[in-house]
């Protein structure tokens, strides 16, 4: 044998090996191609002129190719096909051709990002035909269809606005009056349906608040409960209105205007108050804070069951010195700082006192009040809270005349407090 003559064995041997290894080691697969309807309106319009969008996002496989399309094809209720639409991700910046119930432009807002988009119109594409249209939305990569279409049922139907059968009217809501039920009955241009219905409270022509209605099962009839809580940061007066508004599932409306409306916002009154004891010794230095929490009730009926509440306030005096306030001087009934029930009517703060090397024995006097949210903004009497905090000289290494900018204690913010907060 020459030299040579073992080299294409050789060769065959390591080609094999390598082959074999590439067979062997596992190939990453392709991401998998992203196929969605985001938005696809189902009851159109056949007598309004009105334009409905449609947005799908595709990625083919991950990416957003320039060979990517999106084709609606559209079967009329009779069976008859309908030309096709096409749905494009090019940010509204060309003039499309199309059927005339196509929107001009897709309509689309950022291009190259794989959301593709068309506007119909519900009139054009009616041409006097109702009934339930068959749309079929396919992608396409490189011409092939790159994932099953999305096939939906769209109703174009010529449809009325709604009509108001029956309504109570409401005109006076005074103090603490018992809660109303308040009901409207409405009808829709068959096959539509009531999907809302709100009242909007205004006070001299500006909104104020919006209460919502309830359908009645198996019925036309909606009602919504009207309680001294539901309006309350309503100031007393005689200019408000009512107007009740629907909105069908077809886009159509109606609406009635109730004027002339009286509303009488309670005063409050602060009560049973769990104050401060009257000595409270610091911790020792160097030792965790301690923690109390001031509780007080507020009576008024307007913020029955009202949690978010902030008008529960209080101003504090150090010794002789200025009555100081702060935003956060503020009691809660959130269930937070130190607020164990949320909503109960019992508003609470979580007061830290820490060691003071400045603060040794003051007297610290409490005013407790309320505020009302709504205008005038009136406030309610005070209630006047005394304790004399002491630092035991334990473990001091440098105590100082009384700082009267010091209070030596914090209150508990909502943020960082949570339910349960002891009460020494």
């Amino acid at each position: 044998m020459t030299k040579l003559a073992w080299l294409p064995a050789l060769l065959t041997l390591v080609l094999g090996f390598t082959i074999g290894c590439d067979e062997d080691k596992p190939v990453d697969p392709a991401p998998p191609t992203v196929f969605e309807v985001l938005d696809a309106p189902q009851f159109l319009l056949g007598n309004v002129d009105s334009t409905y969008v449609y947005r799908v996002r595709f990625q083919y496989e991950g990416s957003v190719t320039a060979t990517d399309q999106v084709i609606c094809h559209i079967m009329r209720p009779q069976g008859a096909p309908e030309s096709d639409v096409g749905l494009f991700d090019d940010g509204g910046a060309v003039v499309l051709a199309g059927p005339d119930f196509a929107s001009e432009t897709s309509l689309d807002i950022v291009p190259g990002n794989g959301t593709y988009t068309r506007g119909i119109n519900g009139m054009l594409l009616s041409d006097e035909e109702t009934g339930e249209f068959a749309f079929s939305i396919t992608p396409y990569h490189n011409g092939a269809e790159a994932a099953s279409p999305v096939e939906l049922g769209i109703t174009v139907a010529d449809i009325q606005d709604c009509v108001f059968e029956d309504y109570d009217e409401v005109h006076e809501l005074h103090g603490c009056f018992d809660a109303v039920t308040i009901t409207a009955r409405l009808s829709a241009t068959p096959p539509d349906v009531i999907d809302t219905l709100r009242i909007r409270v205004r006070q001299a022509g500006v909104p104020f608040h919006v209460v919502n209605f309830f359908p009645q099962p198996g019925d036309t009839l909606w009602q919504a409960t009207l309680a001294p809580s539901t309006l309350h940061c309503a100031g007393t007066g005689t200019d408000y209105s009512m107007t009740y508004e629907a909105t069908t599932r077809f886009g159509r409306s109606c609406e009635v205007l109730i004027e002339n409306i009286s509303i009488v916002n309670d005063d409050q009154e602060l009560d049973n108050l769990v104050g401060l004891p009257d000595t409270l010794y610091r911790p020792p230095l160097g030792e965790p804070d301690d923690t109390i929490a001031v509780m007080v009730d507020l009576i008024d009926c307007n913020l029955d069951g009202v949690i978010g509440y902030d008008g529960v306030r209080f101003d504090v005096k150090k010794d002789d010195g200025e009555w100081q306030d702060s935003s956060i001087y503020v009691f809660s009934d959130a269930g937070v700082s130190g607020d164990t029930v949320a909503g109960d009517g019992t508003y609470t703060v979580a007061l830290t006192f820490s060691p003071s090397e400045t603060s040794l024995n003051n007297v610290f006097t409490f005013r407790y009040y309320s505020i009302e949210c709504a205008p005038p903004y009136e406030q309610t009497e005070y209630l006047y809270d005394t304790v004399r905090v002491i630092q035991p000289m334990e473990a001091l290494t440098a105590p100082s005349p009384t700082d009267p900018d010091d209070f030596g204690f914090k209150v508990i913010s909502r943020i960082e407090s949570a339910p349960g907060t002891h009460r020494n």
